[in-house]
């Protein structure tokens, strides 16, 4: 039996040792329920300053987009394995990241929770493949859960192997202009090198499209979409006026184009016909069949996703 003395020497003695730090495991489950996207923000700021684990399950892109892209598990359902866990296997050079960071995680936090990925090189097919797909299988890609992104160029690198490493099924739709399909080419034996990612037919495809073409081109030249081209730049120059003299006076103006005069006014007007152009073509007012809308390229790329997700 001790003393009061020493019992009260034994816990100043215990008080004088190092006690290993306890850091706390937490875990929250769809924590932006209810809240506005600026204190989804906020929460996520105070989640990541508490101390210890940290582990939060969510449906959020504003959440999801905050995160270090490292730090992401993405629970795929796979109807041969039950459901597998994917994360970020390979290094991210500190391009890549910038990339990622930049184009995905700040701007398009909802491609982490994509079913599969459509890529495209720029604006033009950003905004007009989806309306391709709408008229090819009368189905809206965000209904079905496949984003369509542009890279912004030819790096489709850091997105390959952002959504190959998630678990994400992804196509790449080419321009073939110039010596693209040399360097695309020789980016994805790099990456394969790089990463040991196989880039196997059942997560992963590419298209281009016809040789020397980039998207106006092949629009244009090989699918035969001039009166469907016309009338875009039609509402993009008039604003949608109503104003019928003004409008049959810019309409005789497009109609007295050369094709290679609106090739070129396609490629300096991308960012502003291309999202009239997706409208003509989901209207089709020429009841065109939906062949005769989407280039082979593209319809390459539905097929493989509509096979991906068994449509």
């Amino acid at each position: 039996m001790l003393t009061v003395k020493a019992f009260t020497d034994l816990m100043a003695a215990k008080h004088e040792e190092e006690v290993e730090p306890f850091f706390p495991i937490l875990s929250a489950e769809e924590p932006e329920a209810h809240l506005h996207p600026n204190a989804q923000k906020t929460l996520y700021r105070q989640l990541e300053e508490t101390k210890g684990q940290v582990i939060v399950s969510t449906h959020s892109p504003y959440l999801a987009a905050m995160i270090d892209v490292t730090q992401i598990r993405s629970l795929v359902r796979n109807g041969t394995s039950g459901i597998v866990a994917h994360k970020i296997s390979h290094l991210l050079s500190v391009e890549d990241k910038k990339i990622l960071d930049r184009e995905i995680m700040m701007k398009r936090g909802e491609i982490l929770f994509a079913r599969a990925m459509i890529l495209c090189e720029g604006v033009t097919e950003e905004q007009v493949i989806p309306a391709m797909f709408e008229a090819y299988t009368k189905y809206s890609l965000f209904s079905l859960g496949i984003n369509c992104i542009s890279v912004g160029g030819k790096n489709y690198k850091p997105f390959v192997k952002l959504a190959c490493n998630l678990g994400i099924p992804t196509y790449i739709v080419s321009d073939n202009d110039g010596n693209t399909y040399t360097e695309i080419e020789a980016q994805l034996r790099r990456l394969k090198k790089d990463t040991g990612l196989k880039l196997e037919k059942n997560i992963f495809g590419i298209s281009y499209l016809t040789s020397g073409n980039d998207f106006e081109a092949e629009i244009l030249n090989e699918m035969g979409m001039k009166d469907e081209i016309i009338a875009s730049l039609l509402l993009d120059e008039t604003k949608a006026s109503e104003n019928k003299r003004y409008r049959d006076a810019k309409l005789k103006d497009l109609k007295a184009l050369t094709m290679t005069d609106i090739v070129e006014k396609l490629r300096n007007s991308k960012s502003s016909y291309s999202g009239y152009l997706a409208d003509v073509i989901r209207e089709n007012p020429n009841n065109k069949d939906a062949k005769d809308l989407v280039p082979i390229a593209v319809k390459e790329a539905f097929d493989s996703v509509k096979g991906w997700l068994s449509l």
